[in-house]
């Protein structure tokens, strides 16, 4: 009997880890692995507008998580979806409105990843008290990165939210949604 549940238990966690690894499958709605066609076709559905199509897409006028997008970059090997970057920005001609609307919106789109995909992997940041209190410190970034467990081919999805610039006026972010197939195309640097 103990061998049975014994096997029943191994049965169930290599199933839950099995949904673990497929957890991050694709960029609003676009499956990894897409080819350029119904690239185009997904993002213009989702209101965004083709700005530049070679060996990338690039789309203008959309929101990502409730935020105006300055661009949205499909990235390919060969004609297979590998990364979306989505950059967005947040601007105020007030200091320290700028630092609030900036750490609300890093908060929103942090939130909005964690409630589909669970608490990021790792998250650094640098103290809210003191972001908003005095000027942001030169090479200041707030980052969460989400990575889904590596799938039986050795795949692995990840999700980087980032700042990419906190200047006074002028908060910019990247998300980065990336697929670790293809020909070396997954970001080992961060």
């Amino acid at each position: 009997m103990k061998h049975v549940l014994t096997l029943a238990f191994l049965a169930l966690a290599s199933v839950s880890s099995l949904n673990a690894v497929e957890q991050i499958e694709d960029f609003l709605g676009l499956k990894f692995g897409a080819n350029q066609a119904a690239a185009k076709a997904a993002m213009t559905a989702h209101g965004f507008k083709l700005d530049k199509s070679d060996a990338t897409l690039t789309f203008k006028d959309g929101t990502y998580s409730g935020q105006p997008t300055k661009e949205v970059k499909l990235e390919f090997d060969g004609d297979r979806f590998i990364r979306a970057t989505v950059v967005f920005e947040v601007r105020s001609g007030k200091r320290e409105e700028c630092a609030r609307l900036g750490l609300e919106a890093y908060d929103q789109v942090k939130k909005a990843l964690s409630d589909k995909y669970g608490p990021p992997a790792s998250t650094t940041s640098v103290p809210r008290a003191k972001i908003l209190a005095e000027k942001t410190p030169p090479n200041t970034v707030l980052k969460s990165i989400w990575r889904s467990q590596p799938s039986l081919s050795g795949e692995r999805k990840s999700i980087y939210l980032s700042t990419v610039t906190m200047a006074l006026y002028s908060w910019v972010f990247n998300v980065v949604y990336e697929s670790g197939s293809g020909s070396g195309a997954a970001r080992k640097d961060v």
